[in-house]
């Protein structure tokens, strides 16, 4: 059975050697513990920016309604799909290589005779880019691509993954950390999934109230963590930990989080008199959270029903 059998891995796909790190490091987590699988790649944000899924007249689920796909549930052409077209591009990887949509990648893992393909996305929310995903794995099952799909779930997909997240996020630095220091998580964040990071800043609240969720877009901005961070400290200033909670550290965190310009979240900390110094690191560097997306995989795999982590 492993024979025919397939790992599709898919990350946003930010430019840049520095966001290529954290997908690498989980690639290389995924090869060593299934060796005897072909891994494939696929980016969600390249297929948009080039053409290859391109979102037409589907219009975005209301806030608080992400589209929750159970770990390991199987994809079929009976889900929405309407509005999305798709063109078979080549695109290439400045550093090398063939830069695949989802839709491609399994076309290409089909001519590559896997019939069964477990996919595990890095997307920390069931939001826009997984919706996009799994509307380019239905395409690919009705252009022939594998005809037996599992996906394993995203990192906060329900409560019970706000709660296992909370955890692994509360304890790191636990060494290194100053007493009175507060660590700033910045994610990306938006409209349709405010109620998400929510529930998961709750969860990490309930843990530790000196570990603070913001988010670059949505609700949750650098003005009411700064808020925030006022009232943890009575007025005073203090030291802060600035680190983005993305799986891998693209132009969001380069440039939007850890920037030198006073509108980066880094400068308006800094301008709010907090001593702000930032760690840049991909979640999916972080061993803790490669764990977790790596046991979504092996659920996805279980249900292929080839066995879990061995």
């Amino acid at each position: 059975m492993r024979g025919n059998t397939g790992i599709l891995l898919v990350a946003y796909g930010s430019p840049g050697a520095a966001a290529q790190q954290a997908p690498d490091c989980f690639e290389s987590l995924v090869r060593r513990t299934f060796p005897a699988l072909p891994v494939y790649r696929a980016f969600t944000s390249e297929s948009r920016r080039r053409g290859a899924f391109q979102q037409v007249c589907c219009m975005p689920p209301a806030a608080g309604a992400l589209p929750r796909t159970p770990p390991g549930e199987m994809i079929s052409t009976g889900l929405p799909h309407r509005g999305y077209t798709f063109s078979k591009l080549n695109r290439s990887d400045p550093a090398g290589g063939h830069r695949d949509s989802v839709y491609e990648a399994l076309l290409r893992m089909g001519a590559g005779h896997c019939a069964r393909v477990a996919v595990q996305s890095l997307h920390l929310v069931p939001g826009l880019e997984y919706r996009a995903m799994t509307a380019e794995i239905a395409e690919a099952l009705k252009a022939g691509g594998p005809p037996h799909i599992r996906v394993g779930a995203p990192l906060l997909h329900t409560e019970a993954d706000a709660h296992e997240a909370a955890a692994a996020l509360t304890a790191l630095f636990p060494e290194e950390r100053d007493p009175d220091e507060v660590v700033v998580w910045v994610g990306h964040g938006g409209s349709a999934s405010d109620d998400v990071y929510a529930r998961f800043a709750s969860a990490v609240a309930a843990l530790d109230r000196r570990v603070l969720l913001g988010t670059l877009a949505g609700k949750k901005g650098v003005e009411n963590i700064i808020e925030e961070l006022r009232a943890l400290r009575n007025g005073s200033a203090g030291r802060v930990r600035l680190v983005p909670l993305l799986a891998a550290v693209g132009r969001h965190a380069a440039e939007d989080i850890a920037g030198a310009g006073e509108r980066s979240w880094r400068g308006r900390i800094a301008a709010a008199s907090f001593d702000c110094r930032v760690e840049l690191k991909g979640l999916a560097e972080r061993e803790e959270f490669a764990r977790i997306w790596l046991a979504r995989l092996a659920a996805a795999l279980d249900a292929l029903e080839i066995g879990g982590i061995s």
